[in-house]
């Protein structure tokens, strides 16, 4: 705050709005309605809070603020005196909330003057206006659907937030008070004008901290200014000062730093029914990133994404990690065992699983006529869905047949094991499975030792690779 001449106000009784002469007046300017629609909030009241509980009021709302610091005398240090716009008002999802937050009692008594107030003025008039009464002007500008584009919208402080000014005799005792002071202390203040200090580290401290932590030091607050940043635990607090900790200044020197006023929040996009690839290449330029997994669909094609979690739309700090799940199309199924079950009842059990069936009778002394005595592949084995189970059904005795060894094929060839199953007159069922190396015999059945009736039937499964 700088000393500049204003009509001074101290008749008993006046009830004209007043501020110390030289203070700040910020212009709340209209940028006119906002080209793209947004959310709109209630704005908190977070007038008397200190900044850093101010601030995490207006980002729970989705609001950010832009801080000013002007000295009182009556509102504490660190604590918000006035606001714009006021609470219960609207304002629009990520608008900049204007705090003006009291930096302590002024250094010297400068007397007050009458507050101008300009609300539905326009920016030039109204910067005209609070100059003319000794005060400096600070515009900020932002949307507004019912206020013109140029004009005010409101200013802090204002009539609301600006007690009765104090009386003029006070003012010119506090005045005679600080003149004497000054007197007394003038040739002691001259021995220390030139002396230097460390500027100290208060980067990462709450505002009230770093700013006490400032003055401790022999220094004053210079500009505090306000940032978003990625992390929420930086909310109200410090991330940069200027100059930086450890340089030589002289005491005195102002010390300007930049407090976080809320999280930089993203719109998540909507990348449900992208390729994985262009889902991350997505996220990526929403500034945020993505965690995949796998899952599986009988409805979304494989390596498309089925899901994703925030949902599309959300508003999220910006390096959000976005879970996506990637269809792997349908998922294996694992061959229920029908050995022992009537053909009826086996070939239902398979097709429930969602498998194909393929029947092979033979004659089995051991087995009950229409049962099944084996199947290929066996219980448990996972399968693609829709793999064709083969099952053996009995026959019932032979009529006193031949009977041959069955020899083991599994790992031949699929020529060589046709030529030697045949060679001791089987026959031969052929069917494949998306496993092993392909073209080799997997399964077989009956299993190798087994004694079967000569011309009866052995069901091999061939892999057609992975």
């Amino acid at each position: 705050m700088t000393d500049q001449p204003g009509q001074n106000v101290g008749q008993p009784g006046a009830q004209q709005p007043a501020v110390l002469a030289g203070s700040r007046v910020v212009l709340l300017v209209s940028k006119g309605p906002s080209p793209t629609p947004a959310t709109i909030v209630a704005v908190p009241d977070v007038a008397s809070k200190s900044q850093g509980d101010a601030l995490k009021s207006l980002q729970e709302v989705g609001l950010t603020a832009r801080v000013f610091d002007e000295p009182s005398e009556t509102v504490p240090r660190g604590h918000v005196m006035a606001q714009t716009p006021r609470a219960t008002e609207s304002a629009m999802v990520d608008a900049e909330i204007v705090l003006l937050v009291s930096s302590g009692a002024p250094a010297q008594k400068t007397g007050y003057v009458v507050l101008p107030l300009v609300a539905g003025s326009s920016e030039s008039d109204a910067v005209a206006k609070v100059q003319a009464a000794g005060l400096s002007a600070q515009s900020v500008h932002d949307f507004s659907a019912t206020v013109p584009s140029g004009i005010v919208i409101d200013q802090v402080p204002n009539a609301a937030s600006v007690g009765a000014p104090v009386k003029k005799s006070l003012i010119w005792l506090w005045i005679l008070i600080a003149v004497l002071v000054v007197a007394a202390i003038a040739a002691a203040a001259f021995m220390w004008m030139n002396r230097t200090s460390a500027v100290p580290d208060v980067v990462k401290m709450p505002q009230q901290e770093a700013q006490a932590a400032i003055i401790a030091a022999g220094f004053k607050v210079g500009r505090v200014e306000t940032t978003q940043t990625a992390e929420a635990s930086d909310v109200g607090n410090v991330v940069a000062e200027s100059p930086g900790p450890g340089n030589q200044l002289k005491v005195g020197s102002p010390i300007n730093i930049t407090v976080s006023g809320g999280q930089a929040l993203v719109t998540v996009p909507n990348v449900v029914g992208m390729t994985q690839a262009a889902a991350e290449a997505a996220l990526a330029q929403a500034g945020l990133t993505a965690s995949a997994q796998p899952g599986n669909s009988t409805t979304v094609v494989s390596g498309q994404v089925m899901a994703q979690a925030p949902a599309a739309a959300q508003r999220v700090p910006k390096n959000t990690s976005i879970g996506i799940t990637v269809s792997q199309g349908p998922a294996n199924a694992a061959v229920p065992d029908v050995v022992g079950q009537t053909q009826a009842d086996a070939t239902a059990a398979l097709k429930a699983a969602g498998l194909g069936v393929k029947v092979v009778s033979n004659y089995n002394a051991a087995a009950t006529k229409g049962d099944v005595y084996s199947q290929t592949p066996a219980q448990g084995v996972l399968v693609a869905p829709a793999t064709v189970v083969s099952i053996h059904v009995s026959k019932g005795a032979p009529p006193a047949p031949t009977t041959v060894v069955v020899p083991d094929v599994i790992g031949l060839k699929q020529a060589d094991a046709t030529t030697a199953l045949k060679g001791l007159g089987f026959q031969v069922a052929i069917s494949e499975i998306a496993t092993g190396s392909a073209g080799q015999v997997v399964y077989q059945a009956p299993k190798a030792g087994t004694a079967e009736p000569k011309g009866s039937t052995v069901s091999i499964i061939v892999s057609k690779g992975p």
